[in-house]
């Protein structure tokens, strides 16, 4: 978040230029090089208003900046992906907007069928790329040490 307004975040794929992913809705956008749509995935979610408990979760998670975060100003609806990334398969992957340390959701968008699945990983995970079958990241322990970490997917996570 920055000045009071959410931040859009974009990756390069395959198949496609760009993928923009709206902060302001939960939706991405695949571009050509020349700026036009080739396709439009959405998924249904409403956005959350921003409350004191979350603003105070987000500048308890960013601590070594605390008095930075009290001072900014926060938009009233939460974003909707603080970080995106193409996987090996083709599919885009974006993380819901994530509050300090609460499990992470994120949401698997597959260009070539349209679908989307949702996905949720324990608290202090990073997602760093995934598979069709598989996510790969770093977790952190109760005394930040970083371990690399491997998650089957269930197909059973998958949602429209």
């Amino acid at each position: 978040m920055s000045g009071g307004t959410a931040v859009d975040v974009v990756s390069t794929g395959r198949g496609y230029d760009l993928a923009w992913a709206r902060a302001d809705a939960y939706e991405v956008v695949l571009l050509q090089a020349d700026g036009h749509a080739n396709r439009i995935l959405r998924i249904r979610q409403s956005r959350e208003s921003v409350t004191p408990s979350l603003r105070k979760a987000y500048s308890k998670s960013w601590s070594p900046w605390r008095g930075v975060t009290q001072k900014i100003p926060f938009p009233s609806r939460v974003p909707a992906f603080d970080q995106v990334f193409v996987a090996a398969d083709g599919s885009l992957w974006a993380r819901r907007f994530h509050w300090g340390d609460r499990p992470e959701e994120w949401v698997r968008f597959d260009p070539d069928e349209g679908s989307v699945a949702r996905y949720r990983f324990p608290a202090r995970v990073w997602i760093l790329t995934a598979t069709g079958s598989r996510a790969y990241g770093v977790q952190r322990d109760d005394l930040d040490v970083e371990h690399i970490v491997r998650f089957d997917l269930p197909p059973e996570s998958a949602g429209h």
